[in-house]
């Protein structure tokens, strides 16, 4: 009675230990994805610096240049996309009801939006605009909420950074020890960590460059088109490339609104979309497969739960990381013999059927180990 005890309770703690750890992260998500971010870019760029190392540059060098580029990089951004990125968020609202009142003129069946109702009277609303008063109070929240959300994103930087640094240097060393911690009580080798961690960078800094070419040629293509701000469209395309499916419906979306506020002829308006489903399309179906081959192949319902998931903990910058932690998390249990099926239950139908064949024990390597050999 006792044993068939013991996988119901062990069970019912893994969930427990899995609702508190959500609840932590949710908590303290102002420092978990920071965190989350750094060790993304560590994985991205240790390969850097392992090649800087093999030029004889000292690590701590290596690293704290290459930690200083992205650095700049960030402030650079930050300093060409801010004006823009405000100007449209500020005027969002306005922009959304000229788009809705320049369709309702092209669109003759739907017909001029009609003015809301006033309840008030001319005489009483003219008496009630001269008595308008600022409350200070509003300002003053206002205020205190600008100065906290600069705060919270000046110290998610700074724990980037800084974290970064420290990873670079030491990472490897970090990810040596997790492997005689957890795989030499198994009998499984020490390395076998280590050369998932290196699977792992090379998968998410190929990604990473993939998503940066296709935000440089949507952004091209928009500035040859003459939309505004090509700049500031490339590079969300490039971000939100990370967030399969949802993030080129958006950014498709995003455009069409801009070349409809931009255009008038309805053919140059569906130009600059259509230019970024075509872009995006070629990307999905034909360079990203082309590259990277079948090394990971992860449910869409799992993606599905994984955004809304990254969604609730940390809004927009938990959808963006979310893919790539649901990535490594498969690529790891591809390589760990006890979480296969954890593999299995991330990655598609057909990845699972693969799985499920018998192998031969002499050659243990799964799908995502031979695809990185052979590149």
């Amino acid at each position: 009675m006792a044993t068939s005890e013991q996988p119901v309770s062990s069970r019912a703690l893994g969930l427990l230990v899995t609702i508190a750890v959500l609840a932590a992260v949710k908590a303290a998500a102002n420092i978990f994805f920071p965190l989350f971010l750094a060790i993304l870019l560590y994985l991205i760029l240790s390969p850097l610096v392992e090649k800087l190392a093999d030029w004889r540059i000292p690590k701590a060098v290596s690293a704290l240049g290459v930690t200083l580029f992205v650095l700049a990089i960030v402030v650079v951004g930050i300093g060409l996309l801010m004006n823009p990125a405000v100007d449209w968020v500020r005027s969002a609202p306005d922009k959304l009801e000229q788009a809705e009142q320049k369709v309702r003129r092209e669109v003759p069946f739907l017909g001029p939006k009609k003015p809301p109702a006033s309840d008030a009277p001319e005489s009483e609303s003219a008496d009630a605009g001269e008595g308008i008063k600022i409350d200070s109070g509003s300002i003053t929240s206002v205020t205190g909420t600008v100065l906290s959300t600069t705060g919270s994103v000046l110290s998610g930087i700074v724990i980037v950074v800084v974290s970064l640094f420290f990873l670079l240097i030491e990472g490897d060393r970090i990810f040596h020890r997790a492997g005689l911690l957890l795989m030499e009580r198994d009998g499984e080798p020490a390395s076998l960590l280590t050369d998932v961690q290196h699977i792992v960078s090379r998968y998410l800094g190929t990604v990473t460059l993939i998503n940066v070419v296709l935000g440089v040629a949507i952004g091209c293509t928009l500035w040859g088109l003459g939309l505004p701000n090509a700049l500031l469209w490339g590079v969300m395309a490039a971000l939100f490339n990370f967030v399969p499916f949802l993030g080129a419906l958006v950014g498709a979306s995003v455009v069409f609104v801009v070349a409809l506020l931009t255009f008038d002829g309805w053919l140059w308006v569906a130009l600059p979309p259509a230019c970024y489903v075509l872009i995006n399309s070629i990307e999905g179906y034909f360079v990203t497969p082309t590259v990277l081959g079948r090394t990971v192949k992860l449910s869409p319902f799992m993606i599905f739960l994984v955004l809304i998931a990254g969604s609730w903990l940390g809004g927009v910058l938990g959808m963006i990381v979310a893919v790539p932690f649901l990535v490594t998390v498969k690529i790891v249990c591809d390589h760990l013999p006890r979480l296969n099926g954890v593999a299995r239950l991330i990655g598609d139908e057909e990845t699972a059927r693969e799985r499920s064949r018998p192998r031969s024990r002499e050659h243990p390597e799964t799908p995502a180990m031979t695809a990185a050999q052979t590149d």
